[in-house]
């Protein structure tokens, strides 16, 4: 998946392996600036929009050579100071005045335009932060696609659910702070199925041999939809029987 992905960047990127995780790494103004583009063209619409203008903000100084001058520089590392993993030790030990708790500069706004949002969008994201949960239990299946998301990005499942006109987003505890979009039933994840099928959508990755092994199951229970005579096991040989 991360081939195909640099090979449609132009190879621009570098595979790196750290025990048996493979990670992709695009550096430089010109390479950054074509990953820019293409995510201007495709927006982003969970919270990470903000990490995403922050860097292209980042871009743009480093464009003005503003990177160059002591206050620049200072300006970047402040930006720098808002992403996830924050300044490394080296960079707060560098920057003394740098005060991550009360950074001194407005965010951009959080407005993503959820109106753009597609199937293919749809399946790129379950691809990324999705689940199919084969909801294996002692004498039945109650399979699931399953979405999760801080609160902060809550907009975004609601508009799933809107884009798919099915499935519900649940809080996974008040104290949690992260919700969960879930698509259970069989009409339910047959239409979706189609739905994905209809407009030529796939997935990448492990979560392509996750989605196939999935939608076996969903082909079990269409098959023995009834279960009135029939009860569904499951055997020690990691195989399915009915009785």
């Amino acid at each position: 998946m991360l081939e195909q992905f640099n090979s449609f960047f132009d190879n621009i990127g570098k595979i790196n392996k750290t025990n048996n995780t493979y990670k992709l790494v695009i550096k430089g103004y010109q390479n950054c600036s074509k990953v820019r583009d293409h995510l201007e063209s495709y927006p982003l619409f969970t919270y990470k929009l903000v990490h995403f203008l922050t860097w292209c903000k980042i871009l743009d100084l480093i464009k003005n050579k503003a990177h160059l001058t002591q206050e620049g520089l200072f300006e970047i590392v402040q930006l720098k100071a808002i992403f996830p993993k924050s300044l490394n030790p080296l960079l707060v030990k560098s920057f003394p005045k740098i005060d991550q708790n009360n950074l001194n500069f407005k965010l951009p706004e959080y407005e993503p335009n959820l109106s753009l949002m597609d199937l293919h969008w749809l399946t790129g994201f379950i691809n990324g932060d999705g689940s199919f949960a084969p909801g294996l239990k002692e004498k039945s299946l109650s399979p699931q696609v399953r979405i999760g998301q801080d609160e902060i990005s809550l907009v975004v499942l609601n508009q799933i659910k809107i884009l798919l006109g099915m499935g519900e987003v649940y809080s996974n505890g008040p104290n949690l702070k992260t919700y969960v979009y879930v698509l259970s039933g069989l009409t339910n994840l047959n239409k979706f199925n189609d739905l994905l099928s209809s407009a030529s959508c796939r997935f990448y990755g492990t979560k392509y041999l996750d989605y196939n092994d999935w939608c076996k199951i969903i082909s079990i229970i269409n098959e023995k939809k009834t279960f009135k005579s029939r009860r569904l096991y499951w055997n020690k040989n990691n195989s399915f029987r009915y009785e």
